[in-house]
């Protein structure tokens, strides 16, 4: 009995470390030379409408890297409409338009996409605050009610060619 529940206990903790190993973040991957690689977001908890903010961005590198320029776009975690693409084609036979000619581009440009157009800073719009931070500016037409997580990856040389780091994301609230 002792026998069996030994084998039951060994068998648990390797299950465990396997599981633990294939969750961990690949943060804890070592950096390789050059690479930059960003490791938060920081942005106002709640935001206005229509209103310029900045944003931190907190990194790891190696000095101050050939960053080309900061890309970011906005994210509605819940969707505006319970079902976007019946709701479109409905419009679209309502409307007498060819179906399909409307729905993609109304749904991803419209009041119901849940993504936004991404926003591209250019690297002199980057304010460095520190050896591992920066900051840069919202523009106030970006910050709009539906979204509410702001997602962001920067790109940069690297080895000659323009290469983009990981993505990092920050909630908010954005009110009217």
């Amino acid at each position: 009995m002792r026998r069996f529940m030994r084998c039951i206990v060994t068998f648990g903790v390797i299950l465990l470390t396997l599981a633990a190993c294939s969750i961990l973040p690949h943060r804890l991957e070592p950096r390789s030379e050059g690479e930059l690689r960003l490791k938060s977001m920081r942005l106002p908890e709640v935001m206005q409408a229509g209103l310029s903010y900045d944003v931190s961005v907190n990194f790891e590198g190696d000095g101050r890297q050939d960053i080309r320029r900061v890309c970011l776009h906005w994210v509605a975690e819940h969707t505006s409409i319970s079902s976007p693409s019946l709701y479109c084609y409905t419009y679209e036979v309502q409307s007498n338009q060819d179906i399909g000619a409307v729905c993609p581009r109304w749904i991803a440009e419209g009041p119901y996409t849940n993504i936004s157009p991404t926003i591209y800073l250019k690297a002199e719009e980057i304010r460095y605050e520190g050896p591992n931070r920066f900051t840069v500016k919202i523009p106030s037409t970006a910050v709009k009610p539906p979204y509410n997580r702001l997602m962001g990856y920067v790109e940069y040389i690297r080895d000659g060619s323009l290469v983009e780091t990981n993505k990092v994301s920050a909630k908010t609230i954005i009110e009217e």
